[in-house]
């Protein structure tokens, strides 16, 4: 068939094999997994991964799917207005913007109010759960230990660090 012909999928398919034809040291790819549906996307993921830990090709992605990047990278740089405003390893990033706990109670709004009396910095997510911020992870400890000995019932406690999406957010807004 022509390749005017082919998926969107098979055509990104095939352009990555050509680029890999005369076995590059570096590659640059743009949106890789676009227009792929979720197999193919998988399929690119652990190829890129196999193709830079096996072959020791060093692979350069631009893209706008954070998600993509998140399961994917091992260095990220984070370019704002044409300015590379962060450059290193994804823990390196992550390490930068504070953890949180996801919790739900039998009484979301009381342990909402008993938190931020203890001088917690309390917040609730999408589905009404309350996060609270914390700088380690003996931190979750003590807030469900504080929670129980109150009184409140802990459904669900579980530490929540921030995506690659929600640091790009916050960090775009920092840097404008």
């Amino acid at each position: 068939r022509l390749v005017k012909e082919y998926s969107l999928g098979m055509r990104q398919r095939l352009a990555l094999a050509m680029a890999m034809l005369n076995h590059p040291r570096l590659l640059i790819l743009d949106e890789p997994t676009n227009g792929l549906d979720p197999a193919g996307i998988y399929e690119i993921r652990q190829l890129i991964k196999s193709l830079a830990t096996q072959q020791e090709v060093a692979i350069f992605i631009s893209s706008h799917l954070l998600r993509e990047v998140e399961q994917t990278a091992s260095y990220i740089g984070v370019v704002l207005q044409g300015r590379l405003i962060f450059q290193g390893t994804p823990q390196q990033l992550g390490s930068r913007y504070q953890d949180k706990v996801n919790i739900l109670t039998d009484r979301q709004s009381d342990a909402h109010e008993f938190l931020t009396r203890e001088g917690w910095t309390v917040t609730a997510d999408e589905q009404q759960h309350l996060d609270v911020k914390i700088n380690s992870q003996k931190d979750a400890a003590l807030i469900n230990s504080q929670l129980v000995q109150t009184g409140f019932n802990v459904c669900h406690l579980a530490l929540k660090q921030p995506s690659l999406e929600e640091i790009f957010l916050q960090m775009t807004q920092e840097n404008k």
